[in-house]
């Protein structure tokens, strides 16, 4: 029985197509983002002294993470449709943060009506972090990285540590996907 198990693993392993070069861009992409996350969230404890650097922080972060994590799981896209959960989740977090941004403006207005769609945003911000998360959740399962998972699950929960996982775990899915594409090659020849 476990010979079987090995060699239908094996069989499964050599019909699997190569990843493509989109894959490993979009994976650097993401890993970018996490960095920049990584950074922001440490700079955003030094700015409570100084409000000018944690706006100022706040937006290259934002843009930064944005651009790059739209822009990776696009790529993602591209090799596996099951990505695309991340890319709506990417998407869903800049509307969330236009809402919020909006919300924020309208609270000098009408404090009331300001916090009230605050609330929207960031309802909609939980909800597009969980809809990255599960973007980074197939990652990992897709690539047998328990450290992506644990990562993905962190994202909702623990941001921070949550973004270290991701970050360190693409290295690892890069190294198993390269190593793969290697096998494949030289088995081809």
């Amino acid at each position: 029985m476990y010979i079987y198990l090995l060699m239908d693993s094996e069989f499964q392993t050599e019909n699997k197509p190569p990843y493509p070069e989109s894959f490993f861009e979009g994976l650097d992409k993401i890993k970018l983002a996490a960095l920049v996350l990584i950074i922001g969230t440490l700079l955003s404890l030094v700015s409570f002294f100084d409000p000018v650097v944690a706006i100022v922080a706040g937006i290259i972060v934002v843009i930064v993470v944005w651009v790059e994590l739209v822009a990776g799981f696009k790529l993602l896209k591209e090799s596996n449709a099951d990505y695309g959960t991340g890319l709506t989740g990417a998407y869903a977090m800049i509307v969330a943060a236009v809402i919020a941004f909006i919300g924020g403006i309208l609270f000098f207005i009408n404090p009331i009506f300001g916090a009230l769609i605050v609330i929207v945003g960031a309802v909609l911000g939980i909800l597009s972090a969980i809809l990255v998360a599960i973007g980074l959740f197939r990652i990992g399962s897709k690539n047998e990285s328990g450290i992506m998972e644990v990562g993905a699950i962190l994202v909702v929960l623990i941001s921070f540590i949550g973004w270290i996982l991701v970050y360190v775990s693409i290295g690892e899915i890069k190294n198993k996907a390269n190593k793969r594409n290697a096998e494949q090659l030289f088995k081809s020849q």
